[in-house]
């Protein structure tokens, strides 16, 4: 029996990945929970690895789990949303589950701390480019002895309105760069470009 002989089934993108919302109706309360389950295990079973999280496990225990797993670990540094992945990492103020430690930056100045600034300290001024950003997630990486390591920074707005923010994710072989898009006037930039970040490294970690 295929869920649609007794169920509705939703497909809701986003750019943090697909959600899959099934929906049983009935009188029966044990029987569309009988229902509902079966219909679940169906879709597992159909898309395999491609599952990574079920209910509403959140983006930051996502990727714990997955860091966890991996026996890996991640430093981040944060020069865009104002230490929103280091704060979701550590809900309770204490690492935890793969995450090595981080920093906050403040992207309007060009103070940088101490360990961030060794080597070629005018490589980290302003922030604004995707090798920028490489050079502060491989920074990360070093201080805080992490498998991985993670940098998000923004452009300069273009006409004060649309602008990029970019992203480096580096291990001991190699750096991933992404960008995302985003418009100056939304109230929500900041949460979107942490998720987005948290995403990137799902994305890296299930293809491993």
């Amino acid at each position: 029996m295929d869920v649609e002989d007794y169920g509705a089934v939703a497909f809701l993108p986003s750019f943090t990945g697909v959600n899959v919302r099934i929906t049983v109706k009935g009188t029966d309360i044990a029987v569309c929970r009988q229902q509902l389950n079966s219909a679940s295990q169906q879709f597992e079973t159909r898309l395999g690895s491609y599952v990574y999280a079920k209910e509403n496990m959140s983006m930051p225990t996502i990727v714990q789990n997955l860091l966890t797993k991996k026996q890996k670990t991640l430093a981040v540094t944060d020069a865009f949303t104002g230490g929103k992945i280091l704060e979701w990492l550590t809900p309770n103020g204490t690492e935890k589950n793969g995450y090595n430690g981080g920093v906050a930056l403040n992207p309007n100045t060009h103070s940088m701390p101490a360990f961030l600034q060794a080597g070629n300290p005018d490589r980290y001024k302003a922030y604004r480019t995707p090798e920028q950003a490489e050079c502060l997630a491989r920074a990360a990486r070093d201080a805080f002895s992490a498998s991985y390591g993670l940098a998000l920074l923004a452009e300069n707005a273009r006409d004060g309105q649309i602008y990029k923010v970019y992203y480096a994710l580096v291990d001991a072989q190699e750096t991933i760069f992404d960008e995302y898009e985003i418009r100056k006037t939304r109230t929500d930039n900041s949460k979107r470009a942490a998720q987005f970040g948290l995403n990137l490294i799902r994305k890296h970690l299930l293809s491993r």
